[in-house]
């Protein structure tokens, strides 16, 4: 949601089936029948980023208007959603792509095509990003940084809203215009991500169904534990006069002094699980989002009081026979 979503403002992505493609004509053959509203023209290509040993794949990215791109892809700090300036004065990063490598805006990677050739770039910024791995350069600097003018082999363009059909149509048009040879719908490239990641959800249901009947058993059992080491006293003070009421009281009060204690503490630990669960769990070209939900807490704290409520009304009947 966030990359498809929030990112990316672009609806379809066109890639040319020829170096040297007719920009002029692939532009018309784009915004000819009403599907699009505008396009901007991309040159990329894949190369290997490095810094300090490290070493990943990454796709470079020159848009042919600096300017115009921000309306394409948002470019933005992921804590503080403060746009990063895109310039001359260095190549974006993705967050991930950075945290992989070890580098900060400020810092200098190489950029290398093969085994050979090496150019030395300085990074910018670094922008939020879910899927694959980019370095986003200006065309000013990548000619300066590689001695050559960017090929233009690709355009992200803005399109309305279409339905699967119209899709299909407009895709099929430009196909069949010659130049083009590659037509991804974000749309379609969402609902393919989508399905890569459904599976986490079960997984996900399964660790909370699992993690509600480990606090569920420890609850039933620490209290089953207090009351039953506790029986001759609890007797003693409905001997002295104490309400069944003032009894229940006295056992329940420690069940929800405890869930407090454990929520409190589960709060805190589980956030750091959650980053260590999350950042391992995550396959090579996906970032997985960072941010817990607050209703995420919410949730969590009403289930821990609900455990506890339902624990409590199963030793209602125990503490009644005594």
């Amino acid at each position: 949601t966030y990359q498809f979503g929030e990112l990316y403002q672009y609806g379809l992505t066109i890639g040319f089936e020829t170096e040297g493609a007719d920009l002029e004509k692939i532009e018309t053959e784009v915004l000819s029948g009403g599907e699009a509203e505008k396009m901007l023209f991309m040159a990329s290509k894949t190369m290997d980023a490095a810094h300090d040993g490290k070493k990943m794949s990454v796709s470079l990215m020159v848009p042919r208007e600096t300017a115009q791109f921000p309306e394409y892809i948002i470019l933005r700090n992921r804590l503080t959603h403060e746009a990063v300036p895109f310039d001359d004065s260095g190549v974006l990063l993705t967050e991930k792509a950075a945290g992989e490598l070890g580098v900060s805006a400020g810092d200098s990677i190489e950029l290398r095509e093969g085994e050979t050739q090496s150019h030395a770039v300085r990074v910018s910024g670094i922008i939020e990003n879910y899927a694959h791995h980019y370095v986003y350069i200006s065309p000013d600097l990548y000619g300066k940084t590689f001695g050559s003018e960017p090929e233009y082999n690709s355009a992200l363009v803005k399109t309305g809203e279409l339905t699967k059909d119209q899709r299909d149509v407009y895709s099929s048009r430009l196909l069949a215009a010659g130049d083009i040879g590659l037509v991804n719908f974000t749309e379609d490239l969402m609902e393919t991500f989508s399905d890569m990641i459904e599976t986490l959800s079960l997984v996900v249901m399964v660790l909370i169904v699992s993690a509600g009947a480990l606090a569920l058993l420890i609850l039933y059992n620490l209290t089953n534990i207090n009351v039953s080491e506790r029986f001759r006293e609890i007797a003693t003070i409905k001997v002295l006069g104490f309400y069944d009421r003032e009894v229940l009281s006295y056992v329940y009060r420690e069940n929800f002094i405890l869930a407090g204690i454990g929520m409190v503490l589960g709060i805190f630990l589980g956030m750091l699980l959650h980053t260590y669960i999350i950042t391992t769990v995550e396959v090579n070209a996906v970032m997985f989002g960072r941010t817990i939900n607050p209703l995420s807490f919410v949730y969590s704290c009403a289930l821990t009081i609900l455990f506890a409520l339902l624990v409590n009304w199963m030793m209602y009947f125990k503490l009644k026979k005594i």
